[in-house]
């Protein structure tokens, strides 16, 4: 069967033959196998560094995946809130029964299901795990390795994998198939040839992605709790939709400020709490990924962005993961990190470009603004610049802010300190809260401009 070969392709369906009966149950079932192994993930993500009790998770579960499976995983965590002692085995099995019909998976899958059930019933959690990933390697087994993305006009399904064996012309004469076409860019899931409607995230109640545009802001470090109270405030009452700050610090020399580690993200959730921003911060060690249960983004510093165990582990996460430009990189090498990291599951990426690494030494760095419209045209992930780490200079950031708007950027990130002249990192790029409220000030008017929403 078709969903059996992987391969480097993408299908492009049209909407007008989904209504043949027998491609669409086909659709319908490759769908629910895409969303059994992202749930799977998932599942797994939250096994290992949440901890949640089992009708949380879930319910995190069924509001993360569609169709069946999540109607089965939210009917699943309602019916054990009801019941304080019970069998979990036989209550997964029954609700399997009711909330997903025998065509609506492969008979391997779903007897698959039904065996995941029996591991999760393992009071254990590392059994639950094991169980879990025990599971996704059989689904990899039989071959269900694919991504679907459902547009307007167009249904798109990428196989992933060797197809130098595969003839498309044998593809085309399916029915309900329109076009194949073999992708020869490296990345898939990142490919908007995957995935060719933009995407778009909801984090925290603020919108990220086309058509809109967000304003992260906050020091390089954080330091103290006024420090990051105040200045928490001041970007707050200015219009930034997230606050910054580093906690765990990766610095060219080991005798520079390191950051507070977890009391430096104890600080800043406190700053969360007074001010109700969502907070972005970098994380350096995969180790550490248990302290970040309260960050709303985790970011991945420039140095860290071919660190790929660590973006393997973001990839079972399950939360947004604000990527940077490593110092040096190239955009194939900087999307293929996103794909390390959407290959786990996790396909709430976001784009930063920072600067890079040129001769020139006016800058910090060399911001690449040709970088926002080349990714705009390769991927679907939203995209922000950092104009405070790419120039170094205070004074640039808003003509650069005013670029990156131009060029198409959906947002940016700004480094403002309540006392730069004490701060203990980067103390010389960052911007006042006047500064950066003036700065402010032309952002609402140029994504005015532009017709996008900010926030």
């Amino acid at each position: 069967m078709i969903y059996k070969i992987v391969g480097s392709l993408i299908l492009v369906v049209g909407t007008a033959a989904l209504g043949v009966y027998y491609a669409g149950q086909y659709m319908e079932r490759l769908r629910n196998l895409i969303e059994l192994k992202k749930a799977l993930m998932q599942m797994q993500g939250e096994l290992r560094y949440l901890h949640s009790a089992m009708p949380d998770l879930l319910e995190t579960i069924g509001n993360r995946t569609q169709g069946v499976l999540s109607r089965f995983f939210l009917s699943l965590a309602k019916e054990m809130e009801k019941k304080e002692q019970g069998d979990f085995a036989s209550l997964w099995d029954s609700q399997i029964k009711k909330k997903i019909p025998a065509s609506a998976l492969e008979p391997e899958a779903r007897s698959l299901l039904f065996e995941t059930g029996r591991q999760l019933a393992d009071n254990d959690r590392q059994s639950k795990e094991d169980g879990i990933t025990f599971a996704l390697k059989q689904l990899e087994d039989m071959g269900f390795d694919h991504h679907y993305s459902k547009g307007e006009n167009s249904t798109i399904v990428g196989i992933i994998g060797d197809t130098s064996t595969l003839d498309t012309d044998d593809l085309k004469t399916i029915d309900v198939v329109a076009d194949v076409k073999r992708v020869s860019e490296p990345f898939k899931l990142a490919n908007r040839k995957f995935h060719p409607d933009s995407s778009i995230f909801n984090i925290a109640g603020r919108t990220v992605g086309e058509g809109h545009f967000s304003v992260i802001a906050g020091p390089c470090s954080v330091e103290t709790i006024p420090q990051m109270t105040e200045t928490a405030e001041a970007v707050k009452k200015s219009g930034a939709s997230f606050l910054r700050g580093g906690a765990f610090k990766p610095r060219t020399s080991p005798y520079s400020f390191q950051g507070l580690h977890d009391e430096g993200l104890k600080i800043l959730l406190e700053a969360k709490k007074a001010t109700g921003l969502p907070i972005v911060t970098e994380i350096m060690n995969q180790a550490h990924l248990d302290l970040f249960e309260d960050v709303d983004i985790i970011q991945v510093g420039a140095r860290n962005m071919q660190n790929f165990e660590l973006l393997k582990e973001l990839g079972k996460c399950n939360k947004p993961i604000l990527l940077k430009r490593g110092l040096s990189s190239t955009i194939e090498e900087w999307v293929m990190s996103a794909e390390y990291i959407m290959a786990g599951g996790n396909e709430q990426v976001i784009f930063c470009e920072r600067g890079i690494r040129t001769y020139e030494t006016f800058t910090r760095n060399t911001l690449d603004l040709s970088a926002i419209p080349a990714l705009k045209s390769i991927s679907h992930l939203p995209v922000i610049v950092d104009p405070s780490h790419a120039t170094g200079l205070p004074w640039m950031v808003e003509p650069l802010t005013k670029a990156a708007i131009a060029v198409g950027a959906d947002g940016i990130m700004i480094e403002v300190h309540n006392n730069p002249k004490k701060a203990l990192c980067d103390g010389a790029q960052s911007l006042t809260p006047q500064q950066f409220d003036n700065v402010m000030q032309t952002v609402k008017k140029r994504v005015e401009f532009e017709g996008k929403i900010l926030g």
